[in-house]
């Protein structure tokens, strides 16, 4: 069910900065419409995220990934046990720029 393909950098509320895990990839991922590319959007993203927008349940963390495989950025949103919920592809730009932004979480509790 799980490859090991993708590498967590910066992390939030998870207790690692350089963790690694397994995982395929997922519909979320794919669909190249998703992508976050700019500071803003990861922001919504990260507030609806941590405040159950996307039906979410047993959200423990925000982390900015790097896909083993072929060098893509992502935005992951994991559970308690460091299993990804959600993910979205990043621009490189947004994965430089928006660390500090999911290292330390937004201000706005809501969009």
């Amino acid at each position: 069910m799980y490859d090991s393909n993708y590498c967590l950098d910066k992390i939030k509320t998870v207790p690692f900065c350089d963790y690694r895990f397994s995982l395929q990839e997922n519909s979320h991922m794919s669909q190249e419409l998703e992508m976050i590319s700019n500071l803003e959007d990861l922001e919504t993203f990260i507030v609806a995220a941590e405040n159950g927008g996307f039906g979410l349940t047993n959200v423990a963390g925000i982390a900015m990934a790097t896909n083993n495989k072929d060098g893509r950025r992502f935005v992951a949103v994991l559970d308690d046990k460091h299993q990804l919920l959600l993910s979205r592809w990043v621009t490189e730009e947004v994965f430089q720029t928006g660390q500090d932004l999911v290292r330390n979480g937004s201000n706005r509790t809501t969009h």
